[in-house]
């Protein structure tokens, strides 16, 4: 959601609450973030600005946001000027995203005026310093010339302009100019764009909002509209317009399913679906939306570069698998240089140094006839010794191959169960497990112990049976692990997908009796739901005692053997209710 006109205006109304107060400090903790802490008049507050493109915002903050880890120019500027300033008044130029702070140096320095100008326009954003008496720049958090914006230069010592403004100013139209201002954006085009396009002050989201409140389609073509909607879109633009002009804000976040996806100074019909939550302020709104937004923006590139170190170990397995299949392929002729020595001593009796072949009868098949070559250099006896070399070469390699084939099926099979784990993982606690988990896979393995590698895992989701039994479901390799070594007991049922990677699943049974039916179906359903197969119809799981389930010495996380395993083909059962 980007600072629309709405949301800076309640920004700009709270500030007023600075007036009087006294900049402390200014810290710069980004190349495009800057604090400034306010303190005095019953004033202590941390005033953040950002001009990243996607976290473009300026809104009061509980604490100094991020370290103070930089010092560019533009930071000694503002130390320089504002530190002991006093701010004097705070105003927004009429629909525009811009915030101006007025302050005034301390007597002692002079008492000069500052303005420091907040323009909040995504990538277009910037926070700059300005001399109001001769209108020209300080300095700006971003600098640039000619070469990058024909209209205006942003550097010290050049004149201040105001953005670029091409839009209709709609404080200026009245409800007859209102239909001609949009119809001249021209034929075929949506309503919500056209009031984009046009209209100063106006993005996406707020477009959006006066359509639906004027009982509109957005995306209506706007030559379909008549007379009345056009009359209702003028009311509905009269309703937003008062609750700026009489500043009745009410800073709402938009929350689907427990996560916060947009804010706004007001609340949004055209969110009606989802739920809506008021906060006291804009700034707290803001706040916890991006608090949330950088959050999960920490969490997906965790999980993008997890992905990644999978993916790659996958792919190293694949090859040697492949590798190891060719080998074997290879071995399967070994058999053949083996019919070829035993022919050669069948026949040693008849046979001469410099013959080039040999045929005789396959001594595994005796009606059938084979040809063998000879090396003309060597007598009888070296041709049938060079063959058996062969052959014992060949059956050790087949051996050897056949180890690393297993051993490669084996670690396909534990880095596939990583990378369910990680499509699954849904809080920073989930990715730290199996981050840890990954970073000890891969030390050498004489330093895969460790305190973190001990620590005990996130609790496993739990759930209730129909029957009221306790199932454990685990999230990642750690807290299988946790499930099958130390929570489970021996008459405890135990369940997994058959032959895919997923999850294991405890049901407590304290009883050590049978199971009822509905219960081990629940649990089977779970363990198909929780796996790699999770998208089938029916899932064979197998189950069987705890006891009868063992982990090798020096086996992967999360990696089993089981006996006395009986199998259950069931649908995958989502976790919907039943969940403690």
């Amino acid at each position: 959601m980007p600072f629309d006109v709405l949301v800076t205006r309640a920004v700009a109304t709270e500030l007023e609450a600075l007036v009087g107060s006294r900049v402390e400090r200014v810290v710069q903790s980004g190349a495009e973030e800057v604090a400034v802490a306010f303190y005095g008049a019953g004033v202590k507050a941390w005033l953040f600005f950002s001009a990243q493109a996607a976290h473009a915002r300026l809104n009061l903050a509980p604490g100094q946001v991020g370290r103070e880890d930089r010092v560019s120019p533009f930071l000694l500027a503002l130390r320089h000027h504002l530190e002991g300033a006093q701010l004097q008044a705070v105003s927004q130029p009429p629909m525009e995203r811009v915030i101006i702070l007025r302050l005034q140096g301390p007597a002692i320095r002079g008492g000069r005026a500052y303005h420091l100008i907040a323009e909040i326009m995504g990538r277009h954003s910037n926070l700059i310093l300005v001399d109001p008496e001769t209108d020209q720049i300080i300095d700006g958090l971003k600098r640039y010339s000619h070469v990058l914006s024909r209209y205006r230069e942003v550097l010290p010592g050049r004149p201040y302009l105001s953005p670029p403004r091409n839009k209709v100013n709609p404080l200026d139209l009245t409800e007859e100019e209102w239909p001609r201002v949009l119809l001249s954006a021209g034929e075929g085009r949506p309503l919500e764009k056209v009031l984009v396009e046009r209209l100063e002050g106006f993005g996406p989201c707020l477009a959006r909002e006066l359509a639906v409140r004027a009982g509109l389609d957005p995306g209506r073509s706007l030559e379909f509209l008549g007379a009345y909607d056009f009359a209702r879109l003028w009311q509905a633009w009269r309703e937003l317009r008062a609750v700026m002009e009489e500043k009745r804000f009410e800073p709402t976040l938009i929350v689907d399913r427990g996560r916060v996806v947009d804010y706004a100074a007001i609340a949004l019909r055209q969110f009606e679906g989802l739920e809506q939550v008021r906060l006291p302020t804009m700034s707290s709104a803001i706040d916890r939306y991006y608090s949330d937004y950088l959050s999960r923006e920490v969490f997906d590139r965790e999980k993008r570069r997890l992905k990644q170190i999978v993916l790659q170990e996958q792919e190293r397995w694949v090859r040697k698998l492949e590798v190891q299949e060719e080998i074997l392929l290879d071995a399967e002729k070994a058999e053949v240089h083996r019919q070829a020595g035993q022919v050669i001593l069948c026949n040693l009796y008849r046979l001469e140094r410099g013959m080039r072949s040999v045929e005789g009868p396959n001594p595994d098949r005796p009606d059938e006839m084979i040809s063998v070559e000879l090396d003309p250099s060597l007598d009888p006896a070296e041709n049938a010794q060079r063959f058996f070399r062969r052959y014992r070469k060949a059956k050790v390699l087949a051996e050897k191959a056949a180890a690393q084939l297993e051993q490669a099926r084996r670690e396909l099979a534990y880095w596939e169960s990583v990378a369910l784990a990680l499509e699954r993982a849904e809080t920073r606690e989930d990715l730290a497990e199996i981050a840890d988990e990954v970073g000890a896979q891969l030390r050498p393995a004489g330093r895969r112990s460790g305190k973190r590698g001990k620590q005990k895992p996130a609790e496993p989701l739990r759930f209730t049976s129909p029957d009221g039994y306790d199932v454990l479901v685990g999230k990642n390799n750690r807290q299988n692990d946790y499930i099958c070594v130390r929570l489970a007991r021996p008459e405890d049922v135990w369940l997994h997908a058959r032959g895919v990677a997923g999850a294991h699943v405890l049901v407590r049974n304290p009883s050590g009796g049978p199971l009822p039916a509905p219960t081990l179906r629940f649990a089977a359903g779970l363990a198909a739901f929780f796996s790699r197969a999770s998208g089938s119809r029916a899932v064979p799981v197998d189950y069987t005692l705890a006891k009868h389930v063992h982990k090798p010495k020096g086996a992967r996380p999360g990696m089993v053997l089981y006996t006395h395993q009986s199998t259950l083909a069931v649908p995958p059962t989502p976790p919907s209710g039943g969940m403690n």
